[in-house]
């Protein structure tokens, strides 16, 4: 290769801060007084449901929006003012938004024609983008002879190939079919740690996040609900938003019950209670609130019934290869999952009434 192509097997990424950002449109605040603050070399997802405001947040750091209120940083260099142009910032969006008229490498090289480099110099840094994405000898194609996947290979070639300090995606990979999605997701990441690029990507995929992330900004309503990351949000939700959009879950209705210097929750219409060891209480919380236990199903055990723990009536179960999904009706009429191992759902037929379990140091429970 080219001695002027091992230029690109590293990016200096730079940290990121977005400091009390709003925008609106109208009477509606699609963000709303937002402070987010991304490590040199880190991979940021911002996660919410449409319209809670993450790709706001991601345009105006783009330069692409303009704030109301807020400030943004790159390395420490106020950008708020500077056009899209001057920051600097590789973008890959959803639909590649690649040149159907140019090949492969015309392509790539778009950015750094842009910056007024050519020649040798450009050739040199295009090879490399396309090694590193693996599309070695693939320059002279046009982009309508490539895959999707192969589409959106390119699409991050041209957003590396002049070395931004950051990169911004935004659904990078949402018109991909589930295989080549979770391969481009595995991909994405590889090349991210191998470069040491400052990366925000914006998702709806709750899956996605989890899997490339470092931190994940879990967003709802303009503003940002949990900033942690994947381990601390899938296990420990800050609020019920949290719990009910990350992951499969059981949201149980019930009530705080004390124990002496301690508390149980009591499942609605039933006496059986289940300790919490796993959260402290919460100021406000008072005997008889009302409230919700939050219990992954790969936590929750089947087996004998036991007085005075939680029991239901088995409707369905569903195999899924290697574990089988188990739905349990609850004495409040509400529906419980267990996704239990293969093996130990083979005592277990629909219409049992059967026990349930689940670590007491596991739970979250959330005043209603």
């Amino acid at each position: 290769m080219n001695p002027k192509a091992r230029e690109l097997v590293s990016i200096h990424g730079k940290p990121v801060a977005v400091r009390g950002l709003t925008k609106a449109y109208g009477a509606v605040k699609a963000v709303d007084d937002v402070t987010l603050e991304v490590n040199a070399g880190e991979f940021v997802a911002l996660l919410g449901p449409s319209g809670s405001g993450k790709t706001t947040i991601l345009m105006t750091i783009a330069g692409f929006e303009t704030p109301d209120i807020g400030t943004i940083e790159v390395g420490g260099r106020d950008i708020t003012a500077l056009p899209a142009g001057k920051r600097e910032i590789g973008m890959v969006f959803q639909r590649y938004a690649l040149f159907p008229h140019m090949t492969v490498a015309e392509n790539i090289a778009f950015p750094l024609k842009m910056r007024k480099i050519g020649g040798r110099d450009a050739a040199a840094q295009v090879e490399a983008a396309l090694a590193m994405v693996r599309l070695e000898g693939y320059g002279g194609r046009r982009i309508g002879q490539l895959s999707g996947g192969q589409q959106q290979r390119v699409a991050l070639a041209r957003a590396m190939v002049y070395q931004p300090p950051l990169l911004l995606m935004d659904e990078p990979l949402g018109a991909l079919d589930k295989n080549l999605r979770e391969e481009m997701q595995l991909e994405i990441k590889r090349l991210q740690k191998k470069l040491g690029a400052t990366v925000v990507y914006v998702t709806h995929d709750q899956g996605e996040a989890l899997t490339m992330a470092n931190r994940i900004a879990v967003m709802s309503d303009g503003r940002i609900q949990q900033f942690a990351t994947p381990m601390e949000i899938y296990d420990r939700p800050a609020n019920l938003f949290v719990a009910g959009f990350v992951g499969e879950t059981n949201l149980i209705d019930g009530e705080l019950a004390r124990d002496g210097a301690a508390w149980r929750f009591r499942l609605a219409g039933s006496a059986d209670t289940v300790a919490l060891e796993g959260q402290d209480a919460v100021d406000g919380w008072r005997d008889g609130m009302r409230a919700k236990l939050m219990v992954r199903p790969e936590l929750v055990r089947v087996g004998p019934i036991r007085d005075g723990a939680p029991s239901g009536l088995v409707e369905e179960l569903i195999y899924s290869g290697g574990t089988v999904v188990c739905m349990v009706r609850l004495p409040s009429g509400a529906m419980a999952t267990a996704r239990i191992a293969a093996a130990d759902a083979a005592g277990v037929t629909v219409g049992d009434t059967v026990g349930l379990e689940w670590p007491a140091d596991r739970v979250r429970v959330f005043a209603a």
